[in-house]
C-alpha cells in the first residue's frame, strides 16, 4: 500500500509492478529472519503471511520460529 493516493487511478500494469515491488520487499525482509530454506509451497505461504501481517510481525511470529527449527511439516 505504499504510495497509495486516495482517488488516484492507476493502470493494471502499474498495479502489477507495485505488487511485484512489494512482494520483493517482503522477501528481502524475510531473508533477514528466516534462516532455513523451507519447501517452495511453505515459502510462498510465509511470504503471503508476511505480506498481510507485516514483516516485523512475521519475523517475530511463532511461525518463523518454527520455520527456523525446520518444523514445517
Amino acid at each position: 500500500t505504499s504510495g497509495v493516493i486516495p482517488g488516484k487511478t492507476i493502470t493494471e500494469r502499474q498495479a502489477a509492478e507495485g505488487l511485484i515491488s512489494n512482494v520483493l520487499r517482503v522477501e528481502r525482509a524475510l531473508e533477514r529472519c528466516v534462516k532455513q530454506q523451507p519447501p517452495q509451497k511453505v515459502y510462498d505461504s510465509v511470504v503471503s503471511f508476511a505480506f498481510n501481517v507485516g514483516t516485523g510481525n512475521a519475523c517475530s511470529s511463532t511461525l518463523v520460529k518454527l520455520l527456523n527449527q525446520r518444523r514445517w511439516t
